[in-house]
């Protein structure tokens, strides 16, 4: 499932409801008898710190998921602008929604009201500390890394 094409070029949605994609990178495809999903995909990471524990976590949100990422981060940033919050000052609770499609089933992420940690907390200085720290990690070779002991590469191709 797919918000809305990433542009003009990429397909057109029919009179049924349907997206009819006009750009091959754009189409689900098939590869040794498995249906793939299409090549071009926008994908937003997130790091987030577990409060239990304070282990950190890198989540992959794209498809249909996207819409309330974005929504969220916008009004993060509304509230950040005023200049008495940081987004490492926000708590949230991230849950997911079934959602049912035409032909399948899938899943939605759900963003909780932010609750805003007070800055002069010491357990909130250490996560930000530590959040600051693989924030500035690169995220790219952690994602290469997973991937090369995986199968998905082979699909992609």
């Amino acid at each position: 499932m797919i918000e809305s094409p990433k542009s003009d070029a990429c397909g057109h949605w029919n009179g049924n409801g349907w997206f009819v994609p006009e750009c091959p990178l754009a189409a689900w495809r098939f590869h040794n008898g498995r249906r793939c999903p299409p090549l071009c995909q926008e994908t937003w990471s997130l790091l987030g710190v577990l409060e239990d524990d304070g282990m950190p976590f890198w989540i992959g949100l794209k498809g249909t998921s996207l819409r309330p990422t974005r929504q969220f981060l916008s009004m993060c940033h509304e509230v950040t602008r005023g200049g008495r919050h940081e987004l490492l000052d926000c708590g949230i609770t991230l849950s997911s929604q079934l959602a049912q499609g035409r032909s399948f089933n899938y899943y939605v992420v759900r963003f909780s009201d932010p609750r805003w940690l007070a800055r002069s907390d010491a357990e909130h200085r250490k996560l930000k500390r530590r959040l600051n720290r693989f924030g500035r990690a690169d995220i790219q070779s952690t994602f290469n890394a997973e991937q090369s002991d995986s199968q998905t590469p082979a699909l992609a191709g």
